[in-house]
């Protein structure tokens, strides 16, 4: 019952944890456990809150009205689900990163080769001065 609520936000934490560097595992590992004491809290609970007996009320208040009054406002309070907005921006945010880091990795495999090509020149092509400065 608990479970239909968590499994649209399930984790890869295996995934995580093959990222996380050997140095950072004591925090990784931590973080964890925050995560898996949080989710059991969730999991105690029920998926649905007990219902409200109105009619135990009304039998016991001397204004039924008022209950009729918190029970009408009672079943039409809805909490709206936060809608999901930010993952157009990660997703572009992901995209910007990849192009740069593409680039990068373009730019330098261009300066390698660059590299590459003096140091093929041969030493005795030059004075002293050429090499030093």
């Amino acid at each position: 019952m608990a479970a239909k609520r968590i499994a649209k936000s399930a984790f890869n934490w295996t995934a995580l944890a093959e990222r996380v560097p050997e140095e950072q595992q004591h925090l990784y590992q931590a973080f964890k456990a925050k995560s898996d004491g949080y989710l059991r809290k969730v999991f105690s609970y029920p998926e649905n809150p007990p219902p409200i007996d109105f009619a135990m009320y009304r039998s016991r208040l001397s204004n039924p009205a008022l209950v009729d009054q918190f029970e009408k406002s009672y079943k039409s309070f809805t909490v709206p689900f936060p809608k999901e907005h930010l993952t157009p921006q990660i997703d572009a945010e992901e995209r910007q990163a990849k192009d740069e880091v593409e680039g990068f990795i373009r730019e330098s495999k261009e300066r390698i080769e660059g590299f590459k090509q003096e140091v093929r020149s041969p030493f005795c092509n030059g004075s002293f001065r050429t090499f030093a400065g």
